[in-house]
């Protein structure tokens, strides 16, 4: 997932660096997915910023082209925060505990049975074994 306080600096440069980061993200996703399971996530507004609005919605819409190609899911964080302040920090770019919170269980929607209940997970014994397949972090 990309943040969207990342945006403020490429706003300007969108055509220019938005070709470069498309080239960018192909190629993290094809890394990735020789070891992992990969989930897209779409970026949320900045509330504080709504001249952003527009620059994320073209990020996002590159996201979801990005999805299909790969054929990955996207976990559209951007719609479940929507523009509730109540869900963002005082600077309205981060989100809070509850926005947080939002963000874990939209993503936890993608984690079906083939994550969660794998065989996979029946075979790793520790955190160790998990870091040698690629599982980085994660514990079953």
């Amino acid at each position: 997932m990309l943040g969207s306080n990342d945006v403020r600096y490429f706003k300007s440069l969108y055509e220019l660096w938005g070709s470069l980061w498309v080239y960018e993200y192909r190629w993290l996703i094809i890394q990735l997915k020789k070891n992992s399971k990969v989930l897209l996530c779409t970026i949320p507004y900045q509330l504080n910023k709504k001249g952003t609005y527009q620059i994320i919605d073209r990020i996002n819409t590159r996201i979801y082209k990005i999805a299909k190609e790969f054929e990955l899911e996207v976990a559209d964080i951007n719609s479940a925060l929507g523009t509730n302040a109540n869900y963002f920090e005082e600077d309205s770019v981060h989100p809070n505990d509850e926005g947080i919170q939002i963000m874990a269980d939209k993503v936890l929607e993608h984690l079906t049975s083939e994550y969660l209940d794998s065989e996979y997970w029946e075979s790793v014994n520790d955190y160790e074994e998990q870091k040698k397949l690629g599982w980085f972090g994660c514990q079953p």
